[in-house]
């Protein structure tokens, strides 16, 4: 479709699916849910408490401070981020807690400590917004790479956006893989590293994604200078790497984002992966301009030119797989140091 140039139809089957989802989201306004408290309007509540109290000194025994939740159903408290521990302190006069003043005041140890574990997923979910920066772009620059090799196999003619067939495969191929790793070891019970595995192999794949696309780059530059094309199966190992790289992402950082949270925010949290992968998008596409903007100085091509044979994609693969590198340096480090909650029960 997209070879053809039938733009027009493609965009009208989006349409016709975009459509049938909002009357799919308009049939949910007759469902109910229970109430629950805003997450936004507990952190704000939160930050405010410990600004007004921050002159105020933070009691060595936690138990001085306010409680106002079952201790079986509450976070233990932790000596992290302790100035937040200002929240939960009673100030003299305000003992009495059903007071207007006081409920503005005063948060419970339970409201600070949630707070506190989003607080400490806020570095990896950094570390991981750069890996989304570099493997957002990915997909378009294959098929633009496709599209400037040789696409006949035999007789048949590969239209180069159908390349993503191989990163399907890979992607149940390896979601299956992990079903039967957990299925048949005991490694989810080994407290959370699952998740820090999932995400680093997510990484390794990135990296090895990019390294491969730059020497298939290296190597079909060299041939088109040449006169010579080489195939677009060439493209079929990056393909399968950068499926790999999505599904150990989305299943290792949805794992670590829901079990990192407090109960209370884990809503919350399993949202920032998602918002990782959009924010990645955008920072991408201005980490192009740059180096489109950097490269083209002088009447230059460019790295990422009109033409692919001008310019060297190559080198832009090898810069994303440097910027992945330091992101992965810095999620291990991270991981490494990481606690999770731990309810008193």
């Amino acid at each position: 479709m997209e070879n053809l140039g039938h733009w027009a139809l493609g965009y009208w089957i989006c349409t016709g699916a975009i459509g049938i989802g909002i009357i799919c989201l308009l049939g949910m306004w007759g469902v109910r849910y229970p109430s629950r408290e805003n997450p936004f309007q507990k952190i704000v509540h939160v930050l405010i408490a410990a600004m007004r109290k921050r002159k105020m000194e933070v009691p060595e025994d936690p138990d001085a401070l306010f409680q106002s939740c079952k201790e079986s159903d509450s976070l233990v408290h932790t000596e992290k981020f302790r100035f937040l521990d200002k929240a939960a302190i009673v100030p003299k006069g305000e003992l009495e807690i059903s007071s207007v003043n006081s409920q503005r005041n005063m948060c419970s140890v339970q409201e600070v400590e949630e707070i506190k574990t989003l607080i400490n997923i806020l570095p990896i979910w950094a570390v991981l917004l750069c890996k989304g920066v570099a493997t957002s772009q990915l997909t378009s620059l294959f098929i633009e790479q496709g599209d400037a090799m040789n696409v006949m196999v035999d007789s048949f003619e590969v239209a180069p956006a159908s390349m993503s067939l191989f990163n399907m495969l890979a992607r149940i191929f390896i979601a299956i893989l992990f079903d039967l790793y957990t299925r048949c070891t005991s490694l989810p019970k080994q407290g959370h590293s699952m998740a820090f595995i999932q995400i680093s192999i997510a990484f390794g794949a990135a990296i090895i994604t990019m390294l491969v696309a730059a020497v298939v780059e290296t190597v079909r530059l060299s041939k088109a200078h040449a006169g010579a094309q080489i195939s677009i199966l060439w493209l079929v190992p990056q393909y399968a790497f950068e499926g790999i790289t999505l599904v150990s992402a989305v299943i290792g950082e949805a794992d670590f984002f829901y079990s990192a949270a407090a109960p209370g925010l884990r809503g919350l949290s399993s949202s920032l992966p998602v918002l990782s992968r959009g924010l990645g998008s955008y920072i991408s596409s201005l980490l192009v301009t740059i180096v489109t903007s950097l490269t083209t100085t002088g009447g230059r091509a460019g790295w990422i030119a009109a033409d692919l044979n001008d310019g060297h994609l190559n080198y832009f693969y090898l810069l994303l797989a440097g910027i992945t590198t330091l992101a992965f340096m810095g999620f291990l480090v991270l991981a490494r140091k990481f606690s999770f909650p731990v309810m008193r029960n």
